[in-house]
């Protein structure tokens, strides 16, 4: 009896224990969320600009972002290129050496960089650039 009395009494302080800490966590983070949702607000109205419309230079950043793609995918397609590249010398170290390994994963390398130099060069089919 004293033993059911005692395991009763563990349950109780549990199961309040528990949600007294529900609790403590609930205004934890309701404080905190109210903070930070203030902070957030406060900085984006302090951090923002005011647009205009001006008829003088409507692309500006139409312009910007395509020379920013053309950067990229330029360095991509050079990147493919060095990648095949690197596929070529494995595949001849492979023969050199006569390990069917090394010429399959060359052949990988090489197929995988012209997929990533072909994909860099037909980014305006991908985006749109130069479709107007």
């Amino acid at each position: 009896m004293k033993r059911l009395i005692c395991m009763m009494n563990t349950t109780k302080t549990t199961s309040s224990a528990i949600k007294n800490e529900t609790y403590n966590f609930q205004k934890f983070y309701w404080k905190h969320a109210l903070i930070l949702s203030g902070i957030f607000l406060l900085t984006s109205f302090l951090l923002s600009t005011s647009v205009y419309a001006n008829d003088i230079d409507m692309n500006a950043g139409v312009t910007q972002f395509d020379t920013l793609v053309e950067f990229i995918a330029g360095w991509i397609t050079r990147l493919g290129g060095l990648a095949a590249f690197f596929g070529v010398i494995a595949i001849g170290f492979g023969f050199a050496t006569d390990n069917s390994q090394a010429k399959v994963s060359g052949m990988w390398f090489l197929v995988g960089g012209f997929i990533v130099a072909a994909a860099s060069m037909g980014y305006t089919f991908f985006i749109g650039i130069g479709n107007e």
